[in-house]
């Protein structure tokens, strides 16, 4: 029970009992259409010519292209925009507009509208400047309208079509109406004494405990929503290497892409560490491991690539194959050709409680939140019954700090392990981390 002021974009998909559609007399903004330089979006842009020897400047062919086309895509947004303001009532749709020069622009209105077809041609109404430029003709033609009709000085000639619309016109000139009532200026001793006197202390004690409670209100989730909805294992294994798990929920969690190289850049830098560890990763999820046996076949694999334009011939010159061979010729690489089922590079999406991964969530009022954990497993495979989960390190490790390696990567093997049972149905009995840079297996 309520009146509710809103630009017409803002009422689409409504309906009211009664609306006011007001201000139809201004005129459309058609600004861009006199700039220097017209911009479109598809066509292109229109300048003015400019003859330094004659000191003058026109618009240009273009120019007026582009003005011409963004006056008309202009004249029907603002008839779409009509349409909707004109739909928005249910019972009654009250209309004003005001113009400079009533008999001109009845005398305008009537002549657009003063043809014999049954509807108004296009380019009669091309012209429009505001609302009441589109409704005022089609106006005219209401053959209950002839209060419209009377104010002209000659006969309208133009087509009267008959319609169940009822239509009230009222008119109203600048002179008729009233000026607006001299307001009193506030007594500003009044206002003043109010102050003076007023007790803060008594007005305030009384209701302190509501402002209190207001101002001291804290969401009761509010740890849940400051966790993201999914995270990465990576992503995770970062956030806590630090050992600061408190500072992990307000750090951002956007999982970040390897950003690819452009080929210039690598010719003339080379690969970094990250990029020669993902192209170590691609080659392999792809090689055919049946012909691994030897560096002639994997070298004839990589090579393949290169021509199927898979990996870049600077990309295939980083890898060392004595070391990729010297993995499939150690004790879990041949454990892993002789698997019947290798699986590599798997991507998977799992459902966990958010206080597993997020251990500080241990408020009872958690214990049901979900969080989508996802992440990529580079090789696992089966041994009758059961799994053996496999990642790739290319990381340098100094002699003797393996164990730092082990304690770096742990968390990311447990969530790995986790899915991998979670998703299969079998159990992980084996898991471990192959290092590329010195051909060791660390077991977990």
């Amino acid at each position: 029970n309520v009146v509710r002021i809103m630009s017409i974009h803002k009422s689409k998909g409504l309906e009211f009992p009664v609306v006011i559609l007001a201000g139809c007399g201004k005129g459309f903004n058609l600004q861009d259409l006199n700039q220097k330089m017209i911009l479109h979006q598809e066509l292109g842009f229109g300048p003015d010519v400019v003859e330094i020897e004659k000191r003058i400047f026109y618009p240009s062919l273009p120019k007026q292209a582009l003005r011409f086309s963004i006056h008309s895509e202009s004249f029907s947004e603002e008839l779409r925009i009509l349409y909707v303001a004109m739909t928005r009532a249910k019972e009654k749709l009250i209309i004003t507009g005001s113009v400079k020069n009533f008999q001109k622009s009845m005398n305008k209105w009537s002549h657009t509208s003063n043809t014999s077809k049954a509807k108004i041609p296009a380019y009669r109404l091309y012209g429009g400047k505001s609302f009441l430029d589109f409704l005022m003709p089609a106006l005219f033609r209401h053959k209950e309208a002839s209060v419209l009709r009377s104010f002209l000085l000659e006969e309208y000639q133009g087509v009267l079509i008959p319609d169940n619309s009822k239509w009230a016109f009222h008119f109203m000139s600048k002179s008729s109406l009233k000026p607006a009532e001299k307001v009193e200026e506030p007594n500003n001793v009044g206002l003043l004494n109010m102050l003076t006197d007023f007790d803060f202390k008594k007005r305030y004690s009384s209701s302190q405990v509501e402002i209190n409670r207001r101002l001291e209100w804290e969401y009761r989730y509010k740890k849940s929503s400051m966790i993201p909805s999914k995270v990465s294992v990576t992503e995770l294994k970062k956030r806590f290497a630090a050992g600061d798990e408190m500072d992990a929920l307000s750090q951002d969690c956007i999982i970040r892409a390897l950003v690819k190289k452009p080929m210039f850049l690598e010719e003339r830098d080379g690969l970094d560490y990250a990029q020669k560890g993902t192209i170590l990763h691609f080659v392999m999820q792809n090689l055919l491991l049946d012909k691994v046996s030897n560096l002639e076949e994997i070298q004839e694999q990589v090579d393949s690539m290169i021509k199927k334009d898979l990996i870049t011939k600077l990309q295939g010159e980083t890898l060392e194959i004595r070391r990729i061979l010297r993995f499939f010729q150690s004790d879990i690489g041949k454990r892993m050709l002789h698997s019947k089922n290798v699986m590599r590079e798997l991507p998977f999406n799992l459902e966990v409680k958010s206080n597993q991964v997020f251990k500080e969530l241990t408020e009872e009022i958690y214990k049901d939140e979900i969080v989508l954990l996802q992440g990529v497993i580079d090789c696992c495979f089966e041994e009758g019954e059961e799994l053996v989960l496999l990642d790739y390190k290319t990381d340098f490790v100094p002699n003797g700090q393996t164990e730092s390696i082990k304690a770096r990567y742990s968390l990311q093997m447990d969530y790995y392990q986790l899915a991998l049972e979670k998703l299969s149905g079998k159990v992980v009995s084996k898991r471990a981390i192959y290092l590329f840079f010195n051909g060791e297996l660390l077991d977990f």
